[in-house]
């Protein structure tokens, strides 16, 4: 399991945002990665969807943060790279 550095770079950014503006569950955003991770390492196949007019990457939104997370999984090991975490009220998909 890996983060793309954009992805890692979006990450940081959206949970200082949480815990800083939500501050009746500032832990929340923690909590919705740490369960995509250990769903993302168990069963990457089972979660999301294929994105649209992007093969090979699926997506899985994140309904509590309101975050879609764009993936790939590759390779015989199954290896997953989070490529981009995209908040749903964007409107469009981002360009991967």
């Amino acid at each position: 399991m890996e983060f793309s550095q954009r992805a890692a770079a979006e990450v940081h950014r959206a949970r200082e945002w949480w815990q800083e503006h939500r501050e009746k569950a500032p832990g929340a955003f923690d909590e919705a990665m740490l369960e995509l991770v250990a769903t993302l390492e168990q069963t990457p196949e089972l979660l999301g969807e294929h994105a649209r007019n992007m093969p090979g990457i699926r997506r899985v939104y994140l309904r509590r943060v309101r975050y879609h997370a764009y993936y790939r999984v590759a390779g015989h090991e199954r290896h997953v790279q989070i490529l981009s975490l995209w908040h749903a009220s964007r409107g469009q998909e981002p360009n991967l």
